[in-house]
């Protein structure tokens, strides 16, 4: 009786990330902080940065998620850089957290033409706030046999082709693909393997415009699959605006302003789906600022 009054009081919070279909929140400023998805990418000419994300997902619902991010990149010398990441995903009951730390080795295969390789190591924690379950029989035992914390260690491996109009990068995060006790035996949920795959490709339109063809795509080893299409339209390095296409889920878009050593930016997410009616959408901002020189000459390196 204990195990199924378990179960229905913590099965909401599970549904999320089935319905969700991934357990790695999408951002939408990963377009211009690759780094998230893919640990190649604290190297080259997408380096020397700090960054800053905050997302809310389906405002207007109560206790809607949020997902943080915080990352650093720095170039060691011209063939190796690291980076680190400190990441906070909130689901209201559930809470997931964690630091990584990466390690990247450029080889240049021509003049213009590089390839990164990187490796993450993470530790992550699952917290479960005991406090808001509610139950229906005051100081239910059942809440006994929850485990409120559990630490965990994993990988992420990853690689990009880049030069100075495009770029090609593959990933696989949460490597260990394994399994997570969340509340002693009784439930147990696998942080199963999340491969990701990033494209882009610059179109110079005008002397001070450019444009940007993205492909954000996904998959995760139970057969969910999911993709992102965007478009980038930049002015003088300065302004930059974005639409997007996300597959099942609904229209995206951002705006940033870029001044050199400094990034903000604002981005808004429309979903298509049912969901998008009940809620006021998703919004999400990023702060960025760069310190060092890199092959790009602004926050930008795409």
């Amino acid at each position: 009786m204990k195990t199924m009054k378990l179960l229905l009081l913590i099965m909401p919070y599970f549904v999320y990330i089935v319905m969700n279909s991934q357990q790695i929140p999408d951002v939408n400023f990963n377009v211009l902080n690759p780094y998230i998805y893919n640990p190649a990418f604290c190297n080259g000419r997408f380096s020397n940065n700090v960054s800053f994300h905050y997302k809310q997902l389906w405002a207007g619902i109560n206790e809607s998620p949020e997902v943080q991010y915080l990352s650093a990149t720095f170039e060691i010398n011209k063939s190796m850089g690291v980076g680190g990441k400190m990441y906070n995903y909130n689901l209201g009951l559930i809470r997931k957290s964690g630091i990584e730390a990466t390690y990247a080795y450029k080889f240049k295969m021509s003049d213009n033409n590089f390839v990164s390789m990187g490796l993450s190591s993470h530790l992550f924690q699952f917290y479960i706030n005991k406090s808001k379950i509610k139950t229906e029989e005051p100081f239910d035992k059942a809440i006994d046999y929850i485990r409120e914390k559990s630490i965990y260690p994993d990988f992420s491996f990853g690689v990009v082709y880049y030069n100075d109009r495009l770029f090609f990068g593959l990933s696989v995060l949460q490597l260990l693909n394994r399994k997570v006790t969340l509340f002693n035996d009784y439930i147990e949920n696998r942080q199963v393997r999340h491969y990701y795959l990033k494209g882009g490709y610059d179109i110079k339109a005008a002397e001070n415009f450019k444009v940007t063809t993205l492909l954000n795509g996904s998959f995760i080893n139970s057969k969910i699959w999911q993709f992102d299409l965007k478009i980038l339209f930049t002015y003088k390095e300065i302004i930059v605006g974005g639409l997007g296409y996300r597959r099942n889920d609904g229209l995206n878009f951002i705006i940033a302003y870029n001044a050199d050593k400094m990034l903000f930016g604002y981005g808004y997410d429309y979903s298509l789906s049912d969901l998008g009616k009940q809620s006021a959408g998703s919004h999400e901002i990023v702060l960025a600022f760069k310190f060092w020189k890199n092959e790009s000459k602004t926050l930008l390196g795409y």
